[in-house]
């Protein structure tokens, strides 16, 4: 298709199925493309050159699946009693999920959606049509054109809320960030009424410090709303920005957002004024586009200084995973079943550097999802040194041994799971052994690779090898298995597209996710693949899934012991589903599955018996087509 082309294009080949099929279109800012939720009824997932805009459910339009939509969506809920209609403008409108929203929680109210990408607009209208406005203006009313202009357009006093969520592949436009603009949004709201701008920044926050100052410069009252990790610049992430003239209901939000599904902070006050400090609020003359998505390095000591959880603050991590709305939920049950932000830590009453001044050994500090590398290098390690192991790997077994970290009293002694841990390994080991047997100088990538010693198992000596992995974990890694010339690793999130660039697929590629996808959300491992199938023609990947029924004992925080309890794994996928994953992308020509093989005891029995349960955990290769 050519630019500007209007028709659409079905993202699969061969004959039509029983289920929705994607759907895409070259836009006005892209191309964008509709991908139905295979997981949830009605849901669908809208991105644009690949990156994640919008999800809407059809069916249930108050499901809000994206932390950002959800901290909007608790923002509308404070401001005014349930029900009661509210006159909102929505600049930025995708695929129209918190107008829908608020169609659905207030029924009545009357909103005008403003989005700069017209063909965008089209395309969701014709697929994922919304409620239109009645004879009396309730409803959704959604038009083409520049966000500031129709501000400027508009009467004064004629709003209720101004959502601002305007943003041009990941960065908001320069001319939106302005405290003139912030202005032409002040002038529409009521008495009272409230601005909301959704941000996107990195480290060392220095967009979301000025942007707050902006906003601060129009309104006497101002919350800024993000994740932990956000505020002390570990990550990139989304920053809620919220500004009225009359007092914010601060205490319900703060509680609404820490009990959220993805928990975030709220800044206020004097946490505000330090976070800001002596940045300058952003005028037109010198306003520039928001920072472009990359992998934050170390958070600065000043970052962290600013981010510090204010005294008596209950702190909470994240983990993103879809979820369906849990009215109620509180800041307490969220602490209770989250785990998300323990840290390990070796020993108490010292820190880790002290401590490691005193002797050579390795002391790992890392978050929940990061500490899973250590439980899985246990499990390798407690097999590995049994005499009829079913996984040679002695390279775990020296890590284990170098690591001053309390193993069995964290993770606990279970040969059973240790062995099932082994022989997923080995299914992994084969489908590499086979690859480099075809493509003898082929790249290996190991996305989530933690302290993953399969190199040391299948190495043909020729091959390159690439681990990717989140900061903290890359640096474990670094620390205790140096790369090389034909060994790398890369501090970059797997859910980051940039790793690709760092991949030569001249002479063949191979991606191995294990452990890794069941962390991810639905949409992000359909994102996933697709990128893959589409940067690396001829490759495939490989990774395993956990069934449905563990995924959602996990995301209820029941998998756990009394030291230990594991992560929230959002995607689950019963062994009978895998044919589903070739609607991903045209490319994915093949799905199948890998049995483990062989098998110790009743374990080699029973093993080949649960072939028949659909329910059970497997590892899963796909093949891309060449091009």
């Amino acid at each position: 298709m050519t630019d500007g082309a209007a028709a659409d294009e079905p993202v699969h080949d061969g004959p039509v199925p029983d289920e929705p099929v994607p759907v895409g279109r070259r836009t006005d800012l892209g191309f964008a493309k509709l991908m139905p939720d295979l997981d949830r009824d009605g849901g669908w997932l809208l991105t644009l050159d690949g990156t994640p805009q919008s999800y809407v459910d059809l069916a249930d339009p108050t499901h809000l699946e994206f932390e950002y939509t959800r901290r909007l969506g608790h923002l509308a809920d404070a401001l005014a009693p349930a029900e009661q209609p509210l006159d909102v403008l929505h600049l930025g409108g995708g695929a129209l999920t918190l107008p829908r929203y608020l169609a659905a929680t207030r029924p009545g109210s009357r909103q005008r959606v403003v989005e700069v990408d017209g063909p965008l607009l089209e395309l969701v209208a014709e697929h994922l049509p919304w409620p239109g406005p009645d004879p009396d203006g309730a409803g959704i009313a959604a038009t083409v054109g520049d966000a500031r202009a129709a501000l400027a357009e508009l009467p004064p006093g004629s709003r209720d809320l101004v959502i601002a969520d305007v943003f041009h592949g990941s960065r908001t436009p320069a001319h939106l960030t302005s405290v003139e603009f912030v202005r032409l949004a002040a002038a529409v709201l009521r008495e009272g009424g409230c601005y909301a701008a959704n941000l996107a920044d990195g480290p060392p926050l220095a967009f979301a410090r000025a942007q707050a100052a902006t906003v601060r410069a129009v309104f006497p009252y101002v919350c800024l709303v993000a994740e932990a990790s956000v505020l002390r610049g570990r990550r990139y992430g989304n920053v809620l920005l919220a500004g009225s003239t009359a007092p914010l209901p601060a205490a319900e939000l703060a509680r609404l957002f820490a009990g959220d599904i993805f928990p975030a902070r709220l800044v206020a006050e004097e946490d505000l004024t330090e976070l800001v400090g002596r940045t300058a609020p952003v005028t037109d003359a010198d306003a520039t586009d928001s920072p472009p998505h990359r992998t934050a390095p170390s958070a600065s000591a000043e970052t962290c200084r600013l981010a510090a959880v204010p005294s008596g603050a209950r702190e909470v991590g994240r983990f993103d995973f879809p979820c369906r709305r849990r009215p109620g939920a509180s800041a307490d049950r969220a602490a209770r079943t989250g785990c998300q932000n323990r840290r390990v830590h070796a020993r108490a009453g010292s820190t880790s550097k002290e401590r490691a001044m005193t002797d050579g050994a390795e002391r790992p500090e890392l978050g929940a999802v990061p500490e899973t590398a250590l439980w899985t290098l246990w499990h390798r390690a407690v097999e590995a040194r049994r005499p009829d192991t079913v996984l040679a790997d002695p390279k775990a077994v020296e890590l284990v041994d170098r690591i001053d970290f309390p193993f069995e009293a964290r993770f606990g002694s279970n040969a059973l799971v240790s062995q099932l841990q082994a022989l997923r390994a080995a299914c992994f080991d084969r489908e590499v052994t086979d690859f480099l047997e075809r493509c003898p100088r082929g790249t290996v990538v190991g996305l989530g690779d933690g302290l993953e010693t399969q190199a040391w198992r299948v190495d043909n000596g020729r091959s390159t090898w690439l681990s990717v992995d989140l900061p903290e974990t890359a640096a474990l890694r670094e620390r205790l298995l140096p790369p090389d010339e034909r060994h790398r690793i890369l501090a970059q999130s797997a859910t980051d597209p940039g790793w690709m660039d760092g991949v030569d697929p001249a002479n063949g590629v191979l991606i191995s996710a294990e452990g890794l996808l069941m962390y991810l959300r639905p949409e992000e491992v359909r994102t996933l693949i697709a990128a893959c199938a589409e940067r690396f023609p001829g490759g495939s990947l490989v990774f395993d899934t956990v069934p449905r029924w563990f995924s959602r004992r996990a995301v209820e925080g029941k998998l756990k012991n009394r030291h230990y309890q594991a992560p929230p794994m959002p995607f689950g996928m019963d062994a009978d589903e895998r044919g589903k994953l070739a609607s991903a992308h045209p490319a994915v020509t093949d799905v199948r599955e890998v049995y483990p093989e062989g098998g110790r005891g009743a374990l080699r029995a029973l093993l080949s018996l649960a072939r028949r349960v659909k329910g059970r955990p497997s590892v899963v290769a796909l093949r891309f087509a060449e091009r």
